[in-house]
């Protein structure tokens, strides 16, 4: 029988909404503060009356559905998906102000772009917007790269089973130490560290190229939060295209590699594992497929003679194929060069590559390697059973930090969600079929999208209909959260309308 929710359930999702608005409200102090050393003084007051807003409304929320009552695995999904929606709307109050969107819906579309890493941006005049409102977007990408739940975790004193289902929620059901609340915190802590690291590099890059110091570090911590991120936001319209640096573009893409991997795996080379890089099945799934589709991608690209010589198209296709791999969405050509240039058997990998994404418990988005390891190995599994007797028993095993067996549960698991994936791909492309765009390119804007990775082939921009905005805004959120946190939101509207 299905239970309908009670006061107390609403209450719980009602007190730990409010109080991420009001960390969303706090967080709002950097770009306030950003304002204020560039003497922004428009930007200033908006991010003032938006932090204020937001503290406000979460403390209210706070206050109004104060409950000790402990979380369930049905309020931790459905905290997941609403914290998602909850702080882009907020979040969303600055840029609305700022007037450089087209409406508040332009708004929102920019700072769940931010949240879920996925890099789609609306701006109308993305050269010239503030200071504040850059570090704002790329803020947002940077936390949302590690989760908003481990964000929360990192600073809320939620422990034991409530704080789990939370994180499970959040896609993410991969402890790197025993106690969720460390794990959350070791994530923090590993991304802090490569802040530091990574901002240093880039601003060393960026002064080597002509930039003064003041833009090198802006731009270079900018680039850093959206690169490990694997987001795509950059200050300029071009993205990467505008630096013209292949220093530049190859210490992103070992940032963007960095931002692949998954977070027990940092841990374990860290501590001296160095064997589990090798012996991982993510990592080896990873290696297989970027190396399969950077051959393909600038076979492709040298046989047609897209870029001139051999080490053009090194440059922009292993580039470009690591932007799409690990869902960063950098890009160093204009959108209409996909469509207009790039051969079939490029785009092809491209788009291969950008659906498989990277890492579980990785800053990335896609359906994840672990998930294609694992049907492979189901796939191997089933015809060893079709050559050997009827009598044997054929076990599979894969290593991901410690040896499992195969089980139909996992392989269940990880085709449901690929099956999601490529029908949510469907769909969207169909949408964009609707609106009179051709059904490749709205195929790619749509893994684009789902996958949280960014790339455009010019289809999205602040022109889009509404109704499309609308669809990819449901790809990008449900995407982020590979959609078991959507249908856990889902259940708790059914049982809120016909439980008992």
């Amino acid at each position: 029988m299905l239970i309908r929710p009670r006061l107390d359930d609403h209450k719980v999702v009602g007190f730990y909404l409010g109080t991420i608005l009001t960390g969303v409200g706090c967080l709002m102090a950097l770009p306030l503060l950003t304002a204020l050393l560039f003497r922004e003084w428009p930007a200033l007051l908006n991010y003032l009356v938006s932090g204020l807003g937001a503290l406000g409304l979460g403390l209210a929320l706070r206050l109004l559905c104060f409950t000790k009552k402990e979380i369930g695995w049905l309020h931790g999904l459905t905290l997941a998906a609403l914290f998602w929606l909850a702080a882009a709307a907020v979040a969303a109050w600055p840029f609305f102000l700022g007037g450089n969107y087209g409406s508040y819906l332009d708004s929102f579309f920019e700072a769940m772009n931010a949240l879920a890493t996925a890099g789609f941006s609306l701006a109308r005049d993305l050269d010239h917007i503030s200071a504040a409102d850059n570090m704002w977007r790329h803020l947002l990408m940077f936390l949302g790269g590690q989760g908003i739940v481990v964000m929360a975790l990192s600073f809320l004193m939620l422990r034991g089973a409530g704080g789990f289902k939370l994180y499970a929620g959040e896609a993410r059901d991969e402890r790197i130490v025993p106690n969720i609340i460390s794990t959350a915190r070791l994530i923090l802590q590993i991304s802090l560290v490569f802040l530091a690291v990574g901002t240093t590099a880039l601003t060393l890059i960026l002064r080597w190229d002509g930039l003064s110091w003041a833009q090198s570090f802006w731009q270079g911590l900018w680039l850093f939060m959206s690169g490990f991120s694997t987001g795509g936001f950059t200050p300029h319209t071009q993205s990467i295209l505008y630096y013209h640096s292949w220093r530049l573009e190859l210490v992103l893409l070992f940032f963007m590699f960095l931002g692949i991997l998954n977070f027990r795996l940092h841990y374990a080379f860290y501590t001296g594992d160095r064997r589990e890089l090798r012996r991982n099945i993510e990592a080896v799934v990873l290696f297989c497929s970027f190396l399969l589709a950077v051959f393909l991608v600038c076979a492709g690209l040298f046989y047609f003679r897209v870029y001139p010589g051999l080490g053009a198209t090194l440059r922009k296709g292993v580039f470009l194929l690591g932007a799409g791999h690990s869902t960063a969405g950098f890009t160093t050509i204009y959108a209409g060069q996909f469509f207009r240039e790039w051969p079939q058997l490029a785009l092809l990998a491209l788009m291969t590559a950008m659906a498989i994404g990277g890492s579980a418990c990785s800053t990335a988005g896609g359906i994840k390697a672990l998930r294609i390891g694992i049907l492979f190995k189901a796939l191997c599994q089933d015809i060893k059973r079709l050559l050997l007797p009827q009598s044997a028993v054929v076990a599979e095993r894969y290593h991901h930090v410690k040896d499992y067996f195969l089980d139909d549960k996992i392989v269940r698991g990880a085709a449901l969600v690929t099956l999601l994936y490529l029908a949510v791909f469907l769909l969207g492309a169909l949408a964009g079929v609707c609106y009179g765009y051709p059904f490749m390119p709205a195929l790619f804007e749509s893994i684009s999208a789902a996958t949280n990775t960014g790339l455009s082939c010019g289809i999205i921009g602040p022109d889009l209909p509404i109704g499309l905005k609308l669809i990819y805004l449901l790809e990008i959120w449900g995407g982020r959260l590979e959609f078991t946190a959507v249908l856990g939101l889902l259940a708790y509207g059914w049982a809120c309308l016909k439980g008992k």
